[in-house]
């Protein structure tokens, strides 16, 4: 693989995962540029520390280049081929006008959404669906298992461990509007697998990173552990992980099953073999005794939630395919009272 010390790579999302990500590239000879927004001032500084394990020792992450924007991106006369995308996808951020500056740009091959959730990909695939000049670029789902948390501003701690999935999304089946040419489809196709596997090259030269054929099982698979364990965590007070686990287990693995049911009727086809052995791989996952969800530490540090995406899009497209969710229900509308709560205190501070 040819690399340039301009890059090619363009992280969005300066939090825990995306740093990671970018630290793992960098130290692989690629280099990273990064939008970070929050914290752009300090990354702009001082980059990232990235510590491994228990010990205080870090390694520093300097992106090659820090914008602000999206927009400062598209701007800065650099072409980037590949955008990944590791933003949270919440009510406030749109994924496809996010992405918009850059699709502009002839040069991008690939845009990789690493989102949690479900559904995370339908805005974007119906934007790049609706312009012809943008149907030879790769729209790459992508789930990420890994131990990582952002300390404050600059600060990554992780385990180590570092696993992902992805797949291609046929978003040229939701071209209504005229009717491709058969001929066009297939070459646009072929342009999209072509920058798909440039860029698994790319990123598995890093970390891990394979290829699957139906990538939103894995979706469904990474919710069983999102929308249980860390949805009882959320709503139990921020109660860590092994908490949850000890005092839950019941409810958790009752939570597990409604969504094995749920993603059976969604996908047509078993999400798991072996429910039990499932079931007691995702209770038993060796963490930090204080270890708590990413969007747990989002709830306390205040910064807004991805919940939509990955508890109330599951539970719609359960009950669009007939399945019921009554224990996942419940606990989102807590959730949903909360968010409320926090929303109409927030809004009388700034009033007074």
């Amino acid at each position: 693989m040819h690399l340039t010390n301009n890059p090619n790579v363009l992280i969005i999302g300066g939090g825990a995962c995306g740093a990671y990500h970018g630290h793992l590239l960098s130290q692989a000879g690629q280099p990273v540029a990064m939008v970070c927004r929050s914290n752009f001032n300090a990354v702009q500084k001082d980059g990232f520390q990235v510590a491994v394990g228990e010990g205080e020792a870090s390694v520093v992450f300097r992106p090659s280049r820090v914008f602000r924007s999206t927009a400062e991106a598209a701007n800065a006369g650099i072409a980037f081929e590949h955008v990944l995308v590791f933003t949270k996808a919440t009510a406030g951020s749109d994924t496809a006008v996010m992405v918009a500056p850059l699709l502009s740009k002839l040069s991008i091959k690939s845009v990789s959404l690493w989102h949690n959730g479900i559904g995370v990909e339908d805005s974007l695939a119906r934007v790049l669906a609706a312009n012809e000049a943008t149907h030879s670029v790769a729209l790459v789902s992508a789930v990420v298992y890994a131990g990582i948390s952002r300390r404050h501003e600059t600060l990554i701690r992780t385990a180590g461990m570092q696993k992902s999935v992805a797949g291609l999304v046929d978003y040229l089946s939701l071209h209504t509007k005229h009717q491709m040419k058969q001929a066009s489809a297939d070459q646009s196709r072929s342009h999209q697998m072509q920058h798909f596997n440039e860029l698994h090259t790319l990123l598995s030269s890093a970390f891990s990173f394979t290829p699957i054929p139906h990538i939103q099982s894995a979706r469904w698979q990474k919710s069983l552990w999102n929308a249980s364990i860390g949805l009882v965590s959320l709503v139990g007070c921020c109660a860590d992980v092994q908490t949850v686990v000890r005092t839950q287990q019941p409810l958790v693995r009752a939570l597990m099953k409604e969504i094995v049911d749920a993603a059976s009727c969604v996908l047509g086809t078993p999400l798991v073999e072996d429910e039990d052995a499932t079931f007691e791989d995702l209770l038993t996952i060796p963490l930090d005794d204080s270890f708590k969800p990413d969007i747990v530490l989002d709830w306390e540090s205040g910064r807004e939630l991805d919940h939509q995406v990955q508890y109330g899009n599951l539970i719609l497209a359960a009950k669009a395919a007939g399945a019921s969710v009554p224990r996942l229900e419940a606990l989102y509308s807590v959730l949903q009272l909360m968010v409320f709560q926090r929303h109409s205190q927030t809004a009388g501070n700034i009033s007074k």
